[in-house]
């Protein structure tokens, strides 16, 4: 599968790439290196992006829906805006990452590593959070998370 010139396969080099608006619908990006890429308003439902080097992407408005994303790193990235609604994001690195207003209703994020992360107005309804690490991330009043979270005692800090 090819997409705006760049070989889109597992294990592909996509350092930087521009692959804005991009349909990459169920695409094999399993060990991808994605580090500073703009995928800004990409669809990626369903796609496998399991073990990617995704370090400072700017995933802003993507749609990663049903996305198998457990053990990417994704951290420092840009997910404002994103829908990882039932994405698997099992053991992901989200460390300071942008995720404002992002939606990842019935996500699974069990093991994985939001440490100062931000996540005004976003929305975990449903979420899976066990054993996910959230201290010092942000969040405000608009932030909905899962019945029974308690942000406080994950170590967050309202804004």
């Amino acid at each position: 599968m090819e997409v705006n010139g760049y070989a889109i396969e597992p294990g592909s080099n996509l350092f930087a790439a521009n692959l804005s608006s991009a349909e990459l619908n169920n695409a094999p990006l399993r060990s991808a290196i994605l580090c500073s890429a703009s995928l800004q308003g990409a669809t990626l439902e369903g796609a496998t992006l399991c073990a990617a080097d995704m370090r400072q992407a700017i995933l802003t408005d993507a749609s990663f829906e049903k996305a198998q994303l457990a053990g990417a790193n994704m951290s420092s990235s840009f997910l404002y805006r994103a829908n990882l609604t039932e994405a698997d994001l099992r053991d992901v690195l989200l460390g300071e990452a942008e995720l404002g207003e992002a939606v990842l209703r019935r996500a699974d994020l069990r093991g994985a590593d939001m440490r100062d992360s931000k996540l005004e107005g976003a929305v975990f309804t449903g979420a899976d959070l066990d054993d996910t690490r959230l201290e010092g991330a942000v969040y405000t009043d608009d932030t909905l998370f899962p019945a029974g979270f308690d942000p406080a005692k994950a170590g967050m800090i309202h804004a």
